[in-house]
């Protein structure tokens, strides 16, 4: 057997590995998406796709050390001129070090087409969140059950009953969701909403920290979601000294007023609480 000949398809092999994990990666749901709502694509978890694109890389890592080592001569041949003299900087190398660093710093400095890689994975995730559900705040899964009703304004006794009654079991208000979700064998999506009082007619009130992805809303969305009027919510940010206008995300209302989303969000629930 040939170690070399085993490397070489090893190498091989994981090219394409890596490919379809990157790709998973590339289109799944956020990581507080994807653990909130139990996301799982051919029964793994996002999670264990992250460990086998990680193993997957180090073992590239170590494939490529040992391909190096075993083809060294190839690679100083493609560095020597036409006289077999050793010349690093040929053109070949100048072209490969050129669009290296292009996308380097096209990367950095987020200019087109560099942008539009991240900027597909970002829309892509942030349509999951909308598809799969938003927990009501970044990793809210790892707060124990104590926690996470404190943040979300729900009473915890209250919590604990409603649970009870849906048939699941809690050990006590220390475990996690994350703890819990698991005993019972379901999500902790499907927990909060156990949790929920039956809903009324009325709107739900705007809690009180902005749910993940909300910069990202458009101001007529949020103000459909909590029954406020278009009018009255440009009143109150005008009267901030805030230029806003409906068809606009409350990130790009913030970078125009210097400010930023989650203040927007404040602003507007201050004031809805005010008036009323």
């Amino acid at each position: 057997m040939s170690l070399r000949r085993i490397v070489s398809l090893v190498l091989f092999a994981l090219i394409f590995l890596m490919l379809a994990t990157s790709a998973i990666l590339y289109i799944s749901p956020a990581g507080r998406v994807a653990y909130w709502s139990g996301w799982t694509l051919w029964g793994l978890t996002r999670t264990q796709w992250i460990n086998l694109h990680v193993n997957l890389g180090f073992l590239f890592l170590v494939g490529g050390a040992l391909h190096l080592w075993y083809n060294w001569r190839s690679i100083t041949f493609y560095l020597k001129n036409r006289a077999r003299r050793m010349v690093v900087v040929t053109g070949e190398f100048a072209v490969a070090v050129t669009v290296t660093v292009v996308l380097l710093i096209g990367t950095q400095l987020a200019l087109p087409p560099f942008e539009w890689i991240p900027a597909g994975s970002e829309a892509l995730k942030d349509a999951a969140g909308v598809r799969y559900g938003e927990p009501p705040y970044g990793h809210a899964e790892l707060s124990t059950l104590a926690t996470f009703t404190r943040r979300v304004d729900l009473d915890v006794e209250e919590v604990s009953l409603r649970l009870a009654a849906a048939g699941f079991e809690v050990k006590g208000p220390d475990s996690t969701l994350e703890q819990i979700a698991a005993a019972n064998e379901v999500t902790p999506q499907a927990l909060y909403a156990a949790m929920l009082p039956e809903r009324s007619a009325e709107p739900p009130p705007m809690p009180p920290l902005p749910r993940p992805g909300t910069g990202k809303r458009l101001l007529s969305d949020l103000c459909g979601e909590y029954g406020l009027s278009h009018e009255r919510v440009l009143d109150l940010l005008a009267a901030k000294g805030i230029e806003a206008d409906p068809a606009s995300t409350l990130k790009d209302i913030a970078e125009r007023s210097d400010t930023t989303p989650d203040e927007i969000y404040e602003t507007i629930r201050l004031g809805i609480v005010e008036q009323y």
